[in-house]
């Protein structure tokens, strides 16, 4: 696909192919010689090498129902081209392809050659630069793991804090309803005792 067509989408909200592990909605931030950027709700922003695309679809009415103000925060300056942007991006933690055999993740170590050398946990891999479709910026499963577990316990103590009040209210409410039985029964004796007095 050419460049003339995606400078014109410059801006605009798209969906990249129509399916498959490749398929995203965003909106497209900056385009350059041969790759473009790409702000979507799930990888966040996505920089896509054209020649792999496959079908580009616009929205006439609904954009898709994607959320514009993600874009809006999302400050970056794009490299004038593809190499440009990999030497950006050395030794930060990349996703390679959406999904399937050729999606790769690691961190980025170098190119050349027409080669990117990926450190992905005990392994070294050399991925051709051509068949890179699209990258993306992320953090290691480990790390990923971590923070989901951090919101997990932030939320386990919120449950407990909670409970932890229900139980002292019902705690109140028993020796309150206690209290109120006990003055119930005192009432009660009185009473009986009073006509018992009377009747003597």
């Amino acid at each position: 696909m050419s460049n003339v067509m995606f400078n014109r989408l410059e801006g605009k909200v798209v969906k990249v192919d129509r399916g498959g592990p490749e398929s995203r909605t965003g909106k497209i931030i900056a385009v350059r010689d041969d790759y473009f950027a790409m702000v979507t709700k799930e990888d966040g922003l996505i920089f896509y090498q054209p020649h792999h695309i496959k079908s580009i679809t616009k929205s006439i009415r609904s954009g898709f129902g994607f959320n514009e103000d993600l874009a809006d925060q999302v400050l970056f300056t794009a490299p004038d081209n593809f190499h440009q942007l990999l030497h950006v991006l050395k030794n930060r933690w990349l996703k390679i392809n959406r999904g399937g055999k050729e999606s790769v993740e690691g961190r980025l170590k170098g190119v050349k050659n027409g080669y990117l050398t990926i450190a992905s946990h005990n392994e070294i891999l050399k991925v051709s630069l051509f068949h890179v479709r699209n990258i993306s910026v992320g953090m290691p499963k480990r790390e990923k793991n971590e923070e989901q577990d951090q919101k997990g316990e932030g939320k386990d103590k919120g449950n407990k804090g909670e409970s932890k009040n229900e139980s002292k209210n019902e705690s109140k409410n028993e020796s309150k309803n206690k209290n109120e039985s006990k003055h119930e029964s005192k009432n009660e004796s009185q009473k009986s005792s009073g006509k018992s007095s009377k009747k003597k």
